[in-house]
């Protein structure tokens, strides 16, 4: 597991890290979650690698246009932190299958 402090934090990680996964908050310090994914994006390595986004923003507009800058899902804050890694094991999972893009 790797924290970074911000989109190009992790944009300047990725390269060596390589992550299985990448929790993106929406609202970060330099980058936006969107922007900092946007970068992923662009990375060769990081093709196919699931993004989650999580975010305070709970309406159904704001989660289906997090999903389609083409985040694996949206987590809603405040979480619980029972079921936090159930949820992100499922979209982790899910980002991984024959469906995943």
């Amino acid at each position: 597991m790797l924290a970074c402090s911000g989109g190009r934090a992790a944009l300047a990680q990725v390269g060596s890290f390589r992550p299985d996964l990448v929790l993106l908050d929406v609202m970060m310090p330099d980058l936006s979650g969107p922007e900092t994914l946007d970068a992923l994006r662009q990375l060769p390595e990081m093709q196919g690698v699931p993004v989650v986004f999580i975010t305070a923003k709970a309406m159904p507009e704001e989660m289906d246009k997090l999903l389609g800058y083409g985040a694996t899902g949206v987590i809603v804050k405040p979480f619980d932190p029972v079921s936090l890694p159930q949820q992100i094991r499922i979209y982790w999972d899910y980002g991984r299958g024959p469906h995943a893009g």
